[in-house]
């Protein structure tokens, strides 16, 4: 062998020996095997990856196995086991990364179902990241690998990861990674709100036979899939490994195997062209970034020069690319439906152009505020101190917006600053010990209720130093000593409220100098004790009262002449007289007084109490009565009309910082007294996220009003009409159908008694800002049998148009599957945006006309025209079918409500799988599908 060649041997090894060095230095990287038993870490074979057990990363979720036919001797290791979450609404994994926040990293979870729960379906889940939806997970098959990454920059040291269960199935993850990057790649405009959700990554010219590359060839563990089509050539000449080394020193380090292959057109003159389509959204922004290098060495006659344009516009060029040197070519963010990148040689180019590797990345808004970082680090600690085993104590506690952790509030969104937790509720929850200093580093809280614990030792006094705390619960523990000093100077100037009758019963000092201040904080668990403490003091004071007066009248007699009779009359009639006195006295006394302090507790305490439970509470949650004045104030004197119904005017108004809408009945109203009691009574008892909540209601002497919580976006009524100019999509009018049959499925089965609505109709369905659907209007609903199944009432009840016609035709009763035809209807108006009776076509009844159309079997004839061709054609012919089932004349034919729920979920899940498949790439019209994650070498 000569020296040379021995050399370049010797070279080469060293270089291997590296690679392998450095590969097996996987400190930054943390890979998670979710479901996998706690034990030591195992590496996965097909990539040299060390995946470690989920266990110290989550709390809850149970632990499964894919089937084994979907086991192969190639397939990753990861995807053999699974975590699945059938409790609860937010499960989380928490990372922790050794860079923190403001760190960058590559962050990669994967899914195979394989049928590990032996259901054979595959369900839909949202995936979040810290509070913002990141993608929604919906697989193809059974045996498909599903794998979404994302490029992000945490504002905190944690990284939350989180699976939102959205009722479409149990939420499940076979693998977690996170990889470090270099701070200075992948830039966006603001990198504190966006991160980039990846769309494609191609390794171009590799043979797509072979697995995609990964870890080791890629430092930063970037998945690079191969891909050609018919209408490229590859390119891949036979290159020195040592001189291929080069090709990863470019800053963004693209692995060797990946710059080694290129395309080309299929002939020389040709231009290159990769497109690719995004979303039907003219808003939707994405970056790219292509890769270039020279792989072939040329001849001193050989050219080989291009441009660069992307979507119309020159970005790069002329350009040479060099022997064996990485150019990367970055762009964005750009506005666009899709991509389309042309490559095309320039005239003095001999050779045609090429391409080696492309990536792109859609733009993710993560502009919804954490939780503050101190706040986070405070209540991880108070979790891990006793050790709290809340299932929803998972991820950011304010994050989500409608997934706050269970016994938590948090402030009001303002200027996008990070949120504050302003009330936390432990009680009941079995906690023990000492009591945390923790605590205090919720520096916003104004409530804290640890009643009904087992917490000891005496009340710390860094309670006093907390400045936002107002309302202190301390009920029900064992504590013992006196309060301190700063602590009890708070509560003399009233700037905290201390809710623990046990101090008082203890403290003797406080119990005989502070009688009073006893009875006022403790009137309502202490009334009697109260009373009578009262009662007694003031006999005492009364009898040495009286018994002076005796002595003065004994000094009286001894100066006059009274006969004996009458001064032993006077000696048993003046004691007995005036202990009468003084007991009778007493008991005046003392009610006066304890009415006195009850009404003084109840207006200057009771009212700082209930303002600050309002602020912290759920504000759907409070049923209270109101007076005709505090309406007038709610209204502001009934200033904003929302609108008019047989009830009454509906107004606005505020309550704090919640608006509400105010129904009031009209003095001429058809509906009256027995509706408004009747809505009264059933919202008084029944709660569901798709039924209007009643805030609070008046009834002050002819004055009857109902309060509402107040919905934004109107009435479907509204929008269906065009009356609201947003035009609702496909799927955000199958998502209001699912609410809206979700609601009525809770009042006819949920609900004990169960109900019968009676008025289901377009503008009985409120929207909120999210566009979530509530029925409202309850003023003829009534109760009925489900094991007689009997009908509740003969007379006909609700909107003509939206009738039962068994209970108008055929005069039977209403029962639930009256509510199923009108919800049948409701459905139609959605489908097709036209009114219950269409007066354009003579007065024909919505089920006719669509029945009509229909007859030429496109469905197109009836969808609402304003939509356009911006629906699934399968999501509205189940949807029709639904409709049509829902409306059939006789209700024995009629689908039940948790039927009708199943269904429409189906035609939601339908249409949500084409706006998922927006999201992929298609090369010369061929369709790459992004999300099945291949195989790694």
């Amino acid at each position: 062998m000569d020296k040379s060649k021995s050399f370049h041997y010797a070279l080469l090894a060293i270089f291997t020996l590296a690679a392998l060095i450095h590969a097996q230095n996987q400190s930054d990287f943390i890979s998670i095997d979710c479901g996998k038993a706690e034990g030591p870490d195992s590496t996965d074979l097909a990539n040299g990856i060390k995946y470690t057990s989920d266990e110290n990363f989550i709390d809850t979720g149970l632990s499964g196995s894919v089937d084994p036919k979907f086991f192969s001797k190639d397939s990753e290791d990861p995807f053999n086991t699974v975590r699945s979450f059938p409790e609860g609404k937010k499960n989380c994994y928490t990372l922790n990364p050794t860079q923190g926040k403001n760190g960058k990293y590559l962050i990669r979870a994967r899914f195979m179902y394989g049928n590990y729960d032996g259901k054979n379906k595959t369900p839909q889940f949202d995936l979040y990241l810290g509070g913002s939806l990141w993608e929604t997970i919906n697989l193809d098959h059974v045996y498909s690998p599903l794998t979404k990454e994302i490029i992000h920059v945490p504002s905190t040291d944690y990284i939350f990861v989180c699976l939102i269960n959205t009722g479409l199935g149990v939420p499940f993850i076979s693998s977690l990674e996170l990889r470090p990057l270099n701070t200075s790649l992948y830039k966006t405009e603001n990198p504190s709100t966006e991160s980039l959700a990846l769309l494609a990554r191609f390794d171009l010219g590799s043979n797509p036979d072979q697995p995609a590359v990964r870890y080791m060839d890629d430092i930063y563990d970037r998945i690079w899939t191969p891909k050609i089509t018919s209408d490229w050539e590859t390119s891949r000449p036979l290159i020195n490994n040592i001189d291929a080394q080069t090709l990863n020193d470019a800053p963004y380090r693209a692995p060797v195997s990946v710059m080694t292959t290129a395309v080309k057109p299929n002939n020389d003159d040709g231009s290159l062209v990769f497109s690719c389509y995004l979303s039907a959204d003219p808003n939707y922004r994405y970056y790219s970034y292509k890769y270039f290098a020279e792989i072939e060495k040329l001849h001193s006659n050989q050219i080989r020069e291009f441009n660069l344009r992307e979507n119309g516009e020159q970005i790069y060029g002329p350009y040479r690319p060099e022997y064996l040197s990485t150019l990367t070519v970055p762009s964005g963010p750009l506005k666009a439906e899709s991509i389309k990148i042309e490559i095309t040689k320039t005239e003095n180019s001999t050779l045609p152009p090429i391409l080696n590797a492309v990536e792109v990345y859609r733009v993710r808004d993560f502009s919804q505020p954490l939780t503050l970082q101190n706040d986070v680090n405070a209540m991880m600690s108070i979790k891990k101190t006793y050790q709290v085993r809340k299932k929803d104590w998972q991820g950011d506690p304010c994050a989500p917006k409608n997934c706050f952790w269970e016994g938590i509030s948090c402030s009001s969104l303002e200027n996008n600053s990070p949120l504050r937790i302003i009330s936390l509720n432990l009680s009941l929850s079995g906690l023990t010990g000492q009591i945390t200093p923790t605590f205090a580093n919720l520096t916003s809280l104004q409530h804290l209720d640890l009643s009904y614990n087992s917490f000891s030792g005496s009340v710390p006094d860094f309670f006093s130093r907390m400045p936002s705390l107002r309302v202190l619960n301390l009920k029900g523990n064992e504590f013992t000593g006196s309060l301190p000093a700063e602590l009890e100077k708070r509560l003399n100037n009233g700037s905290l409220i201390l809710r623990d009758c046990k101090y008082f019963r203890e403290n003797g000092l406080l119990y005989i100098n502070y009688p009073l201040l006893f009875c006022i904080y403790n009137l309502y668990e202490y009334n009697y004790l109260c009373y009578i403490y009262l009662c007694l003091l003031f006999q005492v004071l009364l009898l040495i009262y009286y018994q002076s007066i005796d002595e003065r009248m004994d000094d009286l007699n001894q100066n006059n002449t009274l006969s004996p009779s009458s001064q032993n009359k006077n000696s048993v009639v003046t004691p007995l007289v005036a202990f009468l006195a003084a007991t009778l006295s007493a008991v005046i006394i003392g009610l006066t007084i304890f009415c006195s302090l009850k009404t003084w507790r109840k207006n200057v305490v009771g009212k700082a109490e209930i303002l600050l439970e309002n602020q912290n509470d759920s504000f759907e949650s409070k049923n209270r009565q109101y007076a005709y004045s505090d309406v007038i104030k709610i209204t502001n004197n009934f200033t904003r009309v929302l609108g008019n119904g047989g009830f009454g005017t509906v107004y606005h108004g505020c309550i704090g910082d919640n608006e509400v809408a105010v129904k009031m009945l009209s003095p001429s109203s058809a509906q009256g007294y027995k509706e408004f009691h009747a809505e009264v009574k059933l919202l008084m008892r029944v709660h569901h996220r798709n039924l209007t909540a009643l805030v609070g209601y008046c009834i002050d002497g002819k004055n009857m009003g109902l309060i509402y919580e107040y919905m934004p976006m109107g009435t479907l009524e509204q929008h269906l009409s065009g009356k609201i100019e947003y035009i609702l999509s496909w799927e955000e009018r199958m998502r209001i159908a699912v609410d809206a049959a979700q609601g009525l499925e809770y009042l006819h089965n949920g609900c004990k008694p169960p109900m019968v609505h009676r008025d289901v109709k377009p503008s009985n369905i409120l929207l909120n800002d999210k566009l979530q659907a509530k029925i409202s209007d309850f003023g003829l609903s009534r109760v009925f049998s489900t094991e007689s199944s009997t009908a509740i009432s003969t007379t006909v009840a609700g909107t003509a148009g939206y009738l039962d016609p068994e209970c108008v035709i055929m005069s039977n009763g209403l029962n639930e599957k009256s509510d199923v035809y009108s919800l049948g209807l409701v459905l139609l108006n959605i489908i097709t945006g036209q009114p219950v009776v269409l007066k354009s076509f003579r007065n024909m009844h919505i089920i006719e006309w669509v029945k009509s159309r229909l007859a030429g079997g496109d469905i197109r004839e009836i969808v609402d025209p304003r939509l356009g061709d911006h629906f699934n054609i399968n999501s509205a012919w189940k949807a029709v079918e639904v409709a049509l089932a829902c409306t059939s004349q006789f209700s024995s034919t009629r689908p039940t409500m948790i039927e009708v729920v199943m269904d429409l979920k189906e035609c939601l899940a339908i249409e949500l799988v084409q706006n998922n498949n927006e999201g992929e790439c298609k090369v010369n019209s061929i369709v790459i599908d992004t999300e099945t994650a291949p195989l790694a070498r």
